[in-house]
């Protein structure tokens, strides 16, 4: 970023989407399409990424579907190495306006394979929030929403010894 150019401000997502809890954000599924509107109005770019149901590489199912989504080069789509090159450029690139990925598919991943569904979230969290503290340049926010069946979901976590 030049810098004479001013720096622009972070979009409150709460102030928003007052309804939201801290991150990360799930979101029931009747409340998507408000979700979506508030953020539109907000002056994000909405993206809509959804997961198949028990892929069988669920990681690479859920890069694949993030790389397509955000409209990244598909070279090497599926792992976290070039999906974290790619967002590094998506996030320090000339382009500024903030994008909202709206996930869906995450809480039948959380069903199938709590292992993996924690990854994903980790990692997705982690890589989109680091750019920013990392490097000065990044200049595009970037924010994440898990839609799915969150307040009923009984999931059981099995742990072998």
């Amino acid at each position: 970023m030049d810098p004479g150019t001013p720096e622009r401000p972070w979009l409150d997502v709460e102030a928003a989407v007052p309804w939201l809890r801290q991150e990360p954000y799930l979101v029931n599924p009747s409340s998507a399409s408000e979700l979506r509107e508030r953020l539109f109005r907000a002056g994000f770019v909405v993206v809509d990424v959804s997961l198949a149901e028990s892929p069988e590489d669920p990681e690479g199912a859920f890069l694949e579907a993030l790389t397509r989504g955000l409209g990244f080069d598909e070279l090497g789509a599926g792992s976290w190495a070039a999906f974290n090159d790619r967002l590094w450029d998506f996030l320090t690139g000339e382009e500024s306006t903030p994008h909202a990925v709206v996930i869906e598919g995450l809480d039948a991943l959380a069903r199938f394979s709590t292992y993996h569904f924690l990854r994903c979230v980790h990692n997705l969290l982690s890589l989109t929030e680091g750019a920013a503290l990392a490097d000065v340049t990044a200049n595009r926010q970037i924010e994440c929403f898990f839609v799915g069946e969150w307040v009923n979901q009984q999931t059981v976590v099995h742990v072998e010894a």
